[in-house]
C-alpha cells in the first residue's frame, strides 16, 4: 500500500485513480488479489466507486482441468474525495437498442407506434417513450459505459 499512499497526495482531489490487477493461485486455491487490494485501499482512505471486469480478448491458454480458464481480470476505479472528475462522454457505447444487436422484443419495430414502448413501464416520465421517439430519450452521445 505504501506505493499508494505515496500516489494519493500528487493526485488532484478530483482526480481518480484506476487500478487493474489479475489474481493468482497458491495450493490449487483462488487467492482473491484484486478483492483484498480494494478493501485495503479502501480501509486506507480511497473511495471504491467502481468494480470493472476486464473481459480479456485473447486470454492465456491454460491447461487446467479443475476449474474454468480465467479469461478476466478487475478494473478498480477510486476516488480520493466524493467530488471527482469522471469523463463518460469520452467512454460511451453506442446504443445497442436502436440497433440489430438489440434483444428487446420487437426492438426497432415500436418506431412510429404511439404508446408501442419496448420497455413498457420502464420510463415512464419520459414523453419520448410515449410517443414512440424512444431513441431520442437516450444520450445522444451513446450509452454509459458498462461494468464488463
Amino acid at each position: 500500500m505504501t506505493c499508494f499512499n505515496r500516489l494519493k497526495p500528487k493526485l488532484k482531489d478530483n482526480g481518480l485513480l484506476w487500478v487493474n490487477l489479475g489474481d493468482t493461485y497458491r495450493n490449487k486455491e483462488l487467492i482473491g488479489v484484486p478483492w483484498r487490494v480494494a478493501f485495503a485501499l479502501k480501509d486506507s482512505g480511497w473511495i471504491l466507486r467502481s468494480d470493472i471486469i476486464w473481459k480479456k480478448p485473447n486470454a492465456m491458454p491454460s491447461s487446467v482441468k479443475n476449474r474454468p480458464t480465467t479469461e478476466h481480470e478487475y478494473i478498480f476505479l477510486f476516488s480520493k474525495t466524493s467530488d471527482y472528475y469522471y469523463d463518460a462522454d469520452a467512454i460511451r457505447e453506442p446504443h445497442v437498442t436502436v440497433s440489430e444487436q438489440s434483444k428487446m422484443k420487437g426492438g426497432r419495430n415500436h418506431f412510429g407506434k404511439r404508446n408501442s414502448t419496448p420497455e413498457n413501464g420502464k420510463n415512464s416520465g419520459n414523453q419520448n417513450l410515449h410517443d414512440s421517439r424512444w431513441d431520442q430519450a437516450f444520450h445522444p452521445k451513446g450509452r454509459n459505459k458498462r461494468t464488463v
